[in-house]
């Protein structure tokens, strides 16, 4: 009869949980999972999912894969499976036995642990509060053999740390390691937000280009895929794709690219793209801009482009009419004020032309292509009488003189 309580007591206390740490909840088992059967590498399926990721409780968006069957954040999925192809070839087969968790299934887990009437009343966090429900949390089979020794040794050369020192198998990433990966995109970049573009953002308001008038900016995108990004390869475009932009202009390669990179730009580096506006008919509008590998593929496009979507990046622009005018003569006696440079109206202005000193001035109508006026000096009096009669005093000088050198000499001297 003892001996049939000590075996009872023993396996009540093999399902129960212990008492939680200060450093939980991080996860919600207190026993390691089954080990898994190993087989020749991690199987990965790419096609992705949308659902809601919960960090300490805020809710967001999550893009989700599969990794052996488990859902995976995609970013981390990348990651892992990276590493496990570098574990392979060391002899050691990883496997993923938990990753993502929906709000439901951690509603689930959690009133299994305050009920104690299934999942063995295992430890679970509250909802919204596992860092399972990241999408950046992985149980690993920590129980096959090799695992735990090379997870030691390796995992963080691929991001991944163990997180809770009670839980030998619950492994997270949060960024690093090499980059790649299965579900990789090679063409995908990602928004540095607003120190990302010289423009305002759309909710900022808009840019004000006067008509004819170019204004010079940039935007920025971080290279998130696995491709190197080649100048004359990658471009920025306005989007519709390889319609004309009424934004064009002589900085661009044409009516539909508008710049690429100076030079080239390695996975994790950030390219510049200039971006400069034109104004041509009067209005408000949106650009919207997307990036195109030459030949390869749009950004927005799977399976080798990774975003961003076409119209993620746009700027609002206001062409405004031109306040380039030509200007006025000056008045009789003084210098005429030049007129405006460069925009005119609509299709571009001249220089004024300044008034001429001391010389009165009149207005002539421009040809209507000028943007302004054009000033034509009045007629002056002809100088051809003038010149006849110095003429005729210089000769009735000589004249005087000859009569009366000694006379004329001593005017001189006085």
């Amino acid at each position: 009869m003892r001996n049939a309580l000590m075996l009872v007591w023993l396996a009540l206390a093999s399902s129960a949980c212990s008492a939680p740490d200060a450093n939980l909840p991080h996860d919600d088992y207190c026993e390691a999972p089954t080990a898994v059967a190993a087989e020749a590498l991690s199987a990965v399926d790419c096609s992705e999912s949308t659902d809601t990721g919960y960090t300490s409780g805020s809710p967001f968006p999550i893009t989700v894969v599969k990794v052996d069957g488990k859902p995976v954040e995609k970013a981390t999925a990348n990651a892992y499976y990276v590493m496990a192809q570098a574990a392979d070839k060391a002899g050691v087969t990883l496997k993923v036995v938990s990753g993502f968790r929906t709000q439901a299934e951690q509603q689930y887990l959690y009133n299994c642990y305050i009920n104690c009437n299934c999942n063995n009343c295992n430890l679970a966090a509250k909802p919204g509060y596992s860092n399972h429900q990241s999408g950046h949390a992985l149980d690993l089979n920590t129980s096959s053999s090799g695992v735990l020794a090379w997870l030691n040794a390796n995992g963080a050369s691929y991001g991944f740390k163990r997180t809770v020192p009670s839980e030998d198998w619950h492994w997270e990433w949060w960024g690093g390691g090499p980059g790649g990966g299965a579900c990789s995109a090679e063409y995908a970049g990602k928004s540095l937000g607003l120190s990302g573009q010289s423009y305002p953002i759309v909710s900022q308001g808009a840019a004000v280009v006067e008509v004819g008038q170019t204004v010079t900016g940039w935007v920025k995108l971080e290279n998130t895929g696995t491709a190197t990004w080649k100048s004359g390869t990658v471009w920025l475009a306005p989007i519709p794709r390889d319609q004309p932009s009424p934004f064009v202009g002589p900085t661009w390669l044409n009516d539909h690219r508008i710049s690429t990179l100076d030079a080239d730009v390695p996975p994790g580096g950030t390219g510049t793209f200039a971006l400069d506006l034109t104004g041509s008919v009067e209005g408000e509008s949106i650009l919207e801009l997307g990036w195109v590998a030459e030949g390869i593929t749009w950004f927005a496009d799977g399976p080798k482009g990774g975003g961003p979507d076409d119209g993620y990046f746009a700027v609002k622009v206001d062409v405004v009419p031109s306040t380039g005018t030509g200007g006025g003569g000056g008045s009789s006696g003084s210098t005429g004020a030049g007129g405006g440079t460069g925009a005119g109206w609509s299709n571009g202005g001249a220089i004024g032309v300044a008034g001429s000193a001391g010389v009165p001035t009149k207005l002539r109508s421009g040809s209507g292509d000028d943007g302004g006026c054009t000033l034509s000096p009045r007629s002056a009096p002809s100088d051809s009488s003038a010149g006849w009669l110095v003429l005729a005093l210089m000769a009735l000088l000589r004249r005087r003189e000859r009569r009366n050198p000694t006379a004329n000499r001593r005017a001189l001297r006085h």
